[in-house]
């Protein structure tokens, strides 16, 4: 059998048909752009939010993820007293 096992951003019958690659290239662009957006002149945000404001728009989690990684060494995640914050170095 097949068990789904996390949030996708495919359905069943997308995967078995074959992945639309362009759509989730397209979805993993937006990622990008609203987490750059967010966090532009040097705002920062905590990770929880920073989420939460993405999967609001339509972007599963999984998406960010990967977005956030394309972003790369800009793109800073670190311990600020409880909470993790994100900011993009200069």
């Amino acid at each position: 059998g097949f068990e789904w096992i996390g949030a996708y951003d495919i359905t069943a019958d997308e995967l078995l048909a074959g992945t639309d690659t362009a759509k989730t290239e397209s979805k993993t662009a937006q990622a990008q752009m609203l987490i750059l957006e967010l966090l532009a002149d040097g705002k920062r945000m905590p990770s929880a939010e920073l989420e939460k404001t993405v999967n609001e728009r339509g972007i599963s989690s999984r998406t960010m993820r990967t977005a956030k990684s394309r972003i790369g060494d800009r793109l800073v995640t670190e311990k600020d007293g409880t909470a993790w914050v994100c900011y993009l170095r200069d």
